[in-house]
C-alpha cells in the first residue's frame, strides 16, 4: 500500500475545496480524460488546458462541490469515488451524482486523471443541452 500515493490524492480535493493552487499538486504535462458525455468531455493536456475545462464547466453551474469518500490503493494509481453536489444556472435545478477519479501519482504530483461520472443527471439539469468541445479545437 502507497500512504504517500494515497495523501497526494486526498491533497488535490483538499485544494480544490479551500480554491487553492492545482499547480501544486498537478504535474505541469498532467493529462485529464473527461469521460464523453460529460460537459467539455475530452483529453486535457496541462495545466492551461486543464483550467480551461473548468473555466468553461463553471460557466454553466452555480457551484460545483466534489466530495470524496473513498480512496483506494491501485499501486500507482489511486481510485477515488465521491459525489458531485452542483446546481444549473439556466435552468436552477441542483442534483447530486457519483463519481470515480483514477489517478495516477508519480512522486507527490498527480500526472493523469480518468474521470467517470453519472452524466444523464447533469444532462437533466442542463435541459438536455451538454455543451462539447471538438478534439480538434485547439485551447491555447
Amino acid at each position: 500500500m502507497s500512504i504517500a500515493n494515497l495523501s497526494t490524492a486526498k491533497r488535490f480535493y483538499e485544494i480544490v475545496a479551500n480554491h487553492g493552487e492545482l499547480s501544486d499538486i498537478l504535474s505541469h504535462d498532467c493529462l485529464w480524460e473527461i469521460i464523453p458525455g460529460f460537459p467539455y468531455g475530452r483529453d486535457y493536456l496541462g495545466l492551461e488546458e486543464i483550467a480551461f475545462f473548468f473555466e468553461s464547466l463553471m460557466k454553466h453551474f452555480d457551484f460545483w462541490e466534489a466530495e470524496a469518500i473513498e480512496f483506494m490503493d491501485a499501486g500507482r494509481d489511486v481510485i477515488v469515488t465521491g459525489n458531485y453536489r452542483t446546481k444549473a444556472t439556466v435552468s436552477g435545478e441542483s442534483t447530486e451524482l457519483r463519481f470515480a477519479h483514477i489517478w495516477t501519482v508519480e512522486g507527490n504530483q498527480l500526472t493523469k486523471l480518468r474521470h467517470f461520472a453519472d452524466t444523464v443527471k447533469l444532462s437533466r439539469i442542463l435541459g438536455h443541452n451538454v455543451p462539447t468541445i471538438s478534439k480538434l479545437t485547439r485551447i491555447i
